[in-house]
This record gives structure tokens, sequence and C-alpha cells, in this order.
């Protein structure tokens, strides 16, 4: 089931569709040390309400208010998890803000990112569908949907590429908004500037040969897109949602801007037309070791029962 025909919230919508699916889905009679639920929504209901484990971890990817989730309904499934983990400090004090009953329970775990591994799999072509274009790349890597704001940055690329300035928007990802963004782009005349790239295997390759990040977003937790483009070293730029400023440092390992069209405009072409800004932001992205694979205990620890830090 998907949210296609669903309105309201999208805790409302992820409520309507468990009440369906969880009359589909059959108990698991196979006991568990531990169940864990990697995802808000449906994972952790069916996580409590039809797996057996003796503890069960929930994982709440983004800001809980910002999502707009279901408070009244998932209080009750918060309080049958012995922990919930989300991937930012700013997404823990949503968290705790929303359900102070249940601070305790609330930890940090940050995605979890090996620099050298991508830089490994970076090695392999980009294979760009306009191989002999020869101007400045912009890349976002997202789901095609309201959250990721997408339709935020088009009337910015239309103002930029009606100034003048060459460049061209390529996006990696699928998503119910594509038939949208797809009528917006043929409305401005940008068939030719901006291009979707689909699913890729691999999107690596594509981080290291762009110019520009970019992640216009709404909301987010701690985007991991963002994390492999910092660990990458490329220039980052990053509309103002809740926790940007927990993932880089404005004008030192990219910029945030405005979440407004006109915002990314102004950031988009700073970025476009200075290239010793973009040089400084990659050297100061190189001064940093990204790797945190040791943040793995954290999980261990709390599925093994050890009392474990928020931090």
């Amino acid at each position: 089931m998907t949210f296609a025909g669903l309105r309201g919230t999208m805790g409302e919508r992820l409520v309507k569709m468990w009440k369906v699916e969880r009359n589909f889905v059959h108990k698991n009679g196979i006991p568990y040390d531990a169940a864990v639920a990697y995802m808000e929504g449906q994972p952790i209901y069916y996580g409590v309400d039809d797996v057996l484990a003796k503890r069960k971890i929930g994982f709440i990817h983004g800001d809980y208010t910002a999502m707009g989730l279901d408070r009244t309904f998932d209080e009750a499934y918060f309080a049958k998890l012995d922990a919930v983990c989300t991937v930012s400090e700013a997404c823990r004090d949503a968290l705790v803000r929303n359900f102070p009953q249940f601070a305790e329970k609330f930890h940090v775990q940050y995605n979890l990112l090996s620099p050298q591994f991508l830089r490994k799999m970076a090695e392999e072509p980009a294979n760009f569908p306009d191989p002999d274009y020869h101007g400045l790349r912009v890349l976002t890597i997202a789901r095609l949907s309201h959250q990721k704001g997408l339709d935020i940055a088009l009337p910015a690329v239309y103002a930029l590429r009606k100034k003048g300035l060459d460049f061209r928007w390529y996006i990696i990802g699928i998503g119910p908004e594509k038939e949208t963004l797809q009528a917006r782009i043929q409305e401005f005349g940008l068939q030719k500037d901006v291009c979707f790239l689909g699913e890729q295997g691999n999107p690596y390759p594509f981080v290291s040969a762009c110019d520009i990040y970019m992640q216009p977003s709404r909301f987010e937790g701690k985007s991991i897109a963002v994390d492999e483009a910092m660990a990458l070293c490329r220039p980052i730029l990053l509309t103002d949602f809740s926790t940007a400023k927990d993932q880089i440092t404005d004008g030192k390992t990219g910029l945030i801007v405005p979440m407004t069209s006109q915002g990314v405009a102004n950031g988009l072409e700073r970025l476009l037309q200075d290239g010793n800004l973009r040089v400084s932001l990659e050297q100061e992205l190189a001064r940093h070791d990204y790797s945190n694979e040791s943040e793995i205990q954290k999980l261990y620890a709390l599925i093994d029962g050890a009392s474990s830090a928020h931090v």
C-alpha cells in the first residue's frame, strides 16, 4: 500500500495505511533476542504488534514535529519500545518535546559512514547523459516528494538560467512528484537544464563529479546524502530546515539559505559564480574525518540492554 490517494499529514497517512495493512499481515511466531524497526510508521507498528522479541527498538529518521507524525497514535507504541533511536541531537530534542515521559528511551544513533568505502565506489565513471557538456553540474539526491523541496529549487534554477548562468541540475531519485516536477520543468522551458537520473545503484561517481551538491528540503533528520557529499568534499547548499546546522557550518563547510526560491537562487548563484568559495569549502571539508563505523557499537549496546548515552 502507498500514500497514493491518501490525504492528511504524513502521520495521518501512515496510520490509515497501518489500519488497513494490519488486517493482512501475520504475527511472526519466531522469538528473537531483539527486533529493530528501522523506520517510523508501519515498521514500528508491526514490530510492536506482531513480532516476538525480548527487546524492541524503533527508529525515527527526522524531526518528529516537522514530519507531521501522529503523536496520539504513536504514544502507545513508544510506551512498548525499549528504545527509540534518531539521527541527530535536534531530532532527539523534538522527540523529547513531544514525549517528555519517554525522554530516557530516546537515543542519538548517527548514520554510519565510511569515507574510504565512498571514495572507492566513486572511482567508477559518472555516466551523465550529456558527456560533452562542460558547464557546472549541480546534483541532488532525493525522493521526488514534497518533503525534499525540489519544487522550491525549480524557480531558482529558472531565474539563474534566465540570467545567463551556465549550469545543469541533475536529480537522482524516484517518487510520486515526478510528473508534477516535469510539468513545471516544461513550463519553465528547462528541459535541457534539469535532468532526472532515476535510481542509481552507485550514486557516488555523480557526487564526486558534481561541482555543487544541493539539498533544498523542507525537513530532514540528518541527511545521509549530505553526509556522503561532505565525505566526498563537495560544496554544499542546504535550505534552513531544522537540522541543517547539525550537518554543516554556514560559510565554512557549506551554505545554508532561506527555504524559499529566492533564498536558493541567491545561494546557488553565489556558489556558481565564486570558484574561490567552492575551493575554500572543499578544502575545509577535506580537513575533517567523517568516518564513524564505531557508531554501530551504540546500537549493539541498546540491543544488549546496556545503558547508552544520548549523544
